[in-house]
């Protein structure tokens, strides 16, 4: 079964934030992305890591997206907790690039990890970052989690759909290592069938059809997802393996969904 969803390769997205929980890999990933396959600009801030790397696009300059990581990998740094570092981090960005943050949409990849992640913790958060241009009184961020971490997208994107569980982070890294998933392996075609099998495992968590509207308020989702794994961990100590990190490209007008799955 699969929908069908277009990638719009030249679409322009304007200045875009991803602030993400590693170091490496999730940068290593949004950067062959965005500059190998999409050919976007693209800004680099590793976490205290300065001057930034930076790639200028000469198809699409006015698309710029920064990959910013998180003060650590608890999710707390997605929160409060981490406001001042950020703070600190956009500041320079705002100087040295021009970024407003009030102006450009954001959004929080973090994994669902049960040993450094607390589900409380996660789950406020899901319903406060519900929106990447607007929440209200809150800053502008959608909190797209990765169960039980980002190696779920790069799987995805190799793999058709089943409904897979995997018990941890460490045990993902090990099937996707060992099978030689790598991420510069990605391209198009893979960017596609990794929102096909994300579109595919909501709806079999959650019985229901994933609509752009959705993206206004992602927090009854999230949340219904949320509850959905954390359930399954306390009964069997697993995760569905799932990544939200397609609902990104959805929300920018890079991938569209033009009809249900066939």
């Amino acid at each position: 079964m699969s929908y069908n969803i277009c990638l719009n390769k030249d679409k322009s997205i304007g200045k875009v934030v991803f602030i993400v929980e590693g170091d490496k890999k999730e940068h290593s990933l949004l950067n062959h992305i965005f500059v190998n396959i999409l050919d976007y600009s693209l800004v680099d801030v590793r976490r205290n890591k300065y001057p930034v790397s930076k790639y200028i696009s000469e198809s699409n300059s006015n698309s710029r997206v920064f990959v910013i990581s998180s003060e650590n990998s608890n999710i707390l740094s997605a929160g409060l907790d981490g406001k001042e570092y950020l703070d600190r981090v956009f500041n320079t960005l705002y100087t040295d690039y021009s970024l407003d943050i009030t102006n450009a949409a954001v959004y929080y990849i973090f994994d669902r990890d049960n040993e450094s992640n607390m589900y409380s913790i996660t789950e406020q958060l899901t319903k406060i970052l519900k929106n990447s241009r607007d929440n209200e009184t809150e800053s502008n961020g959608l909190l797209l989690l990765s169960y039980p971490c980002i190696e779920a997208f790069i799987k995805s994107s190799i793999d058709d759909y089943i409904a897979e569980k995997i018990d941890s982070p460490k045990s993902l890294k090990t099937v996707v290592n060992d099978a030689k998933y790598q991420y510069h392996k990605i391209d198009a075609s893979s960017i596609i069938k990794a929102c096909n099998n994300m579109l595919l495992g909501i709806y079999d968590m959650c019985g229901y059809d994933l609509n752009t509207k959705d993206l206004d308020n992602f927090a009854h989702i999230g949340c219904t997802l949320l509850d959905k794994e954390n359930q399954l961990y306390l009964d069997q100590k697993q995760y569905w393996l799932l990544s939200l990190l397609s609902i990104a490209f959805i929300d920018l007008g890079i991938l569209t969904i033009d009809s249900q799955p066939t």
